[in-house]
């Protein structure tokens, strides 16, 4: 039993005035016992019972545990007492915080029922609201894990639906994931058997969504009503053993567009404890529930664009360097270019020149072995011979140009000086272009400046 009713007291005789539904109460004959008890579970209702002075020393000790000790104001505890006991209630009541006090008679049998009929509804009501509010705590939590968690969808669209199946009480609940306008895909919770998931699933795959659920979707806000028998659901609920009085519809939305519609099948018992309050705070949840996957999805694109953008940017710096370094090879081939040319440009006089100075040296050549000749003629007294190379050796210097040879031989060198002294200044000044010179260390004296 998950919350038992005690019986407190060393006096039997007390238990037949109890209702028979309190008969199966577990006794608690001493203070260890009690104690040892009361630690490991929340009772529902303790009687203390009060036949003889030895029961209002156990007794109290128990109730003033139950409240202080374990700091329990929920468990009701009810004081009955033989009528020929003379105790004082008032101090019961305030000291020792006992809900009621009742008289062991046949006479008050049926008030002393109603009265512990009321006290187990009381202490229900009050477990009730503890899970009720465990429920919308979760619930809530649930709503900030979306806004700040890393699952998938999937996965905390079934925490939330959990959540909220124990909110509404619900007997079973199914989560119907709309693929498109004809084609639904069906998960049950833990709840739904795999017949339930099945059955719901061959129903939306065969007929379609019923209309009950397809006005959630439309308005696309939660809907709760009486499940009736034009419902569409019949195939579903015949094989569920509780009977179910009502549903809730809660359509999941991105953006305008229901992504998925949560459904709870509600059981006709648990329908009055679907509150307004609970009413409310559904559609608080599916308002803040809708933000948060709107932001949430917001967020995924803006990250799958920042990766978009940052692999752009790489790209356009990739392509950026290529260019540069394209670039610098067309510099450096223009330069080479003009470097060509202007090596080239002196050069090429210098080698013309060359073809002159070689023509020259026949001549000159040809001209001192004409000297020797006539030197010769001369030394060996050949008067004749030497007048006929005197002769010859005019002629050839007016025909050859000697004197022109002469002075155009010191032009060329000069403008072929003057040629290979350019080819020298390019590429000393190629040298200082490629190679960092540091400059000279000054002293400064910073005395002046001041």
């Amino acid at each position: 039993m998950e919350n038992p009713v005690f019986l407190v007291g060393q006096s039997p005789d007390l238990a037949a005035f109890l209702p028979d539904n309190t008969m199966h109460c577990e006794k608690l004959t001493s203070l260890r016992n009690a104690k040892k008890t009361l630690r490991s579970c929340k009772p529902s209702l303790v009687i203390l019972c009060v036949g003889s002075d030895d029961d209002i020393s156990l007794c109290q000790s128990v109730a003033q545990y139950i409240r202080q000790g374990l700091v329990n104001q929920d468990t009701r505890i009810i004081l009955m007492h033989n009528p020929t006991q003379q105790l004082d209630e008032v101090v019961w009541l305030e000291e020792y915080q006992i809900n009621a006090c009742l008289t062991a008679s046949e006479a008050k049998a049926k008030f002393n029922a109603s009265v512990l009929k009321r006290e187990l509804a009381t202490f229900e009501y009050i477990e009730n609201t503890y899970r009720q509010h465990d429920a919308e705590t979760e619930l809530l939590v649930c709503i900030t894990r979306f806004s700040r968690g890393d699952e998938k969808l999937t996965a905390l669209l079934s925490t939330f639906s959990n959540a909220l199946a124990r909110l509404c009480h619900a007997h079973c609940s199914f989560e119907i994931y709309l693929e498109n306008t004809s084609r639904f895909r069906v998960r049950g919770s833990d709840t739904a058997s795999n017949d339930l998931a099945k059955t719901m699933q061959a129903l939306l795959s065969e007929g379609g969504l019923p209309a009950s659920l397809a006005q959630a979707i439309e308005e696309q806000h939660p809907q709760i009503h009486l499940l009736d028998e034009s419902g569409g659901l019949e195939p579903v609920t015949q094989l569920i053993t509780t009977r179910i009085g009502s549903y809730l519809a809660f359509p999941i939305v991105v953006y305008k567009r229901v992504v998925c519609l949560l459904l709870y099948l509600i059981p006709e018992q648990e329908m009055d404890r679907v509150s307004m309050k609970q009413i409310t705070i559904i559609n608080k949840a599916a308002e803040q529930l809708t933000v948060l996957l709107e932001r949430k999805q917001a967020e995924s694109s803006l990250k799958k664009q920042y990766t978009r953008l940052r692999d752009t940017l790489l790209e356009l710096k990739s392509t950026k360097q290529a260019l540069a370094h394209n670039e610098k090879l067309a510099s450096i081939g223009r330069m080479a270019a003009g470097i060509a040319h202007e090596i080239n440009n002196p050069l090429s006089f210098v080698i013309s020149n060359f073809s002159s100075m070689d023509s020259y040296l026949d001549n000159i050549i040809q001209l001192q072995s004409m000297q020797s000749e006539l030197l010769t003629a001369i030394d060996i007294q050949q008067d004749q011979k030497a007048a006929h190379l005197k002769q010859s050796l005019s002629e050839f210097e007016e025909q050859a140009g000697i004197p022109f040879i002469l002075e155009d031989i010191r032009a060329i060198v000069a403008d072929s000086f003057n040629g290979l002294q350019r080819v020298k200044n390019i590429i000393s000044d190629l040298r200082s272009f490629s190679h960092n010179q540091t400059g000279e260390k000054e002293v400064c004296d910073f005395s002046v400046l001041l």
